[in-house]
């Protein structure tokens, strides 16, 4: 018997905060094959249920033993289309890639998807950050944030660009705007904001979190 997989061939289409939030996650860990395969990837196996939900697939979900990363590939051409011609999507770790034009009603849910695939809450201080790849994508994520106050920061290294927020109010300014409304988000990632206030945050066990916790030197 052969197996049959769905999937909303529509879903680029229209935006929603659920499909900004997609977006943002994709352009973050997400990749295009050469053919039509759409590919999702994150230490979390529950974020990729929601994802997998939103767009109304039933296709399967697959951990490397490797590195543990779960994977879900997803085929559409439809979507894989959209994706190019509507986004001209490349990932962020493409240095071709451009920051997409978002409506500002939906712009904190596709930057909390981009946070929960390439963001790092930082042990020492009160310090978080993003990862890129592409000069422009990351120059204008650090606009977006500095207009809204946040105190940022853009930093070049040999292989990628980093945007930094630093500073305990623009830390939790940033988290309360990201998080407003919410609806799919990484929870382990949401719940670690909450400790960032506490003395013992540099207590936190970091083999208990799954996403990666970087102490500043």
């Amino acid at each position: 018997m052969s197996s049959y997989f769905k999937i909303n061939e529509h879903y680029f289409k229209t935006w929603t905060s659920e499909m900004a939030y997609i977006l943002g996650f994709f352009y973050a860990n997400g990749n295009i094959s050469n053919h039509q395969t759409i590919l999702f990837s994150h230490y979390e196996k529950d974020i990729l249920e929601k994802i997998r939900h939103k767009l109304d697939s039933n296709h399967p979900i697959h951990q490397d033993q490797k590195t543990g990363l779960y994977n879900l590939h997803m085929n559409s051409q439809f979507i894989k289309n959209d994706l190019f011609n509507h986004f001209k999507m490349v990932t962020s770790s493409s240095k071709e890639a451009e920051f997409p034009s978002v409506p500002t009603l939906y712009l904190n849910h596709f930057i909390r998807g981009y946070f929960d695939g390439k963001g790092h809450i930082y042990k020492s201080g009160y310090l978080i950050g993003f990862d890129g790849g592409s000069n422009a994508f990351m120059q204008e994520l650090k606009n977006i944030l500095t207009q809204r106050s946040f105190n940022t920061k853009l930093v070049t290294s040999e292989k990628q660009y980093q945007v930094y927020i630093s500073g305990i109010n623009s830390v939790n300014d940033f988290a309360n705007w990201m998080y407003k409304h919410k609806n799919l988000y990484v929870k382990r990632k949401y719940e670690l904001f909450h400790y960032i206030n506490h003395e013992d945050f540099n207590l936190i066990n970091e083999k208990n979190m799954s996403y990666r916790l970087k102490k500043v030197q």
